[in-house]
């Protein structure tokens, strides 16, 4: 949806402007799962490099990890769904509009 310039109480609905803001959302989610796993292994390397030593700095990052990957796969989920969403809109709307339009073509007399 978009706010053309005019008076701020009018609204209108773009399906070129929806779907741009799918794409939006579809090229987020990409990028939000490719870097799901940036930060996987950095406990075993902290322990691998510091040693025992290190153990509850190693746990604390393993924690902060599985946190950082669940929130990356959550934030993927909603935009890959956003995305749908905003395609379907577009959809529906060239659709209802089609058929807005045929309706009224219907009722004009011919000339």
């Amino acid at each position: 949806m978009t706010s053309p310039p005019g008076p701020p109480d009018e609204l209108r609905v773009t399906p070129s402007h929806l779907r741009d803001l799918a794409q939006k959302h579809g090229d987020a989610a990409t990028r939000i799962g490719q870097a799901t796993g940036l930060v996987d292994g950095v406990s075993e390397s902290v322990l691998r490099t510091h040693g025992q030593v290190c153990s509850a700095t190693a746990a604390a990052a393993e924690l902060v990890a599985e946190a950082r990957r669940r929130a990356c796969i959550a934030l993927e989920t909603m935009s890959q769904a956003h995305e749908a969403n905003l395609n379907t809109a577009a959809s529906q709307y060239v659709r209802t509009d089609a058929q807005g339009g045929s309706s009224i073509d219907e009722q004009m007399p011919p000339r």
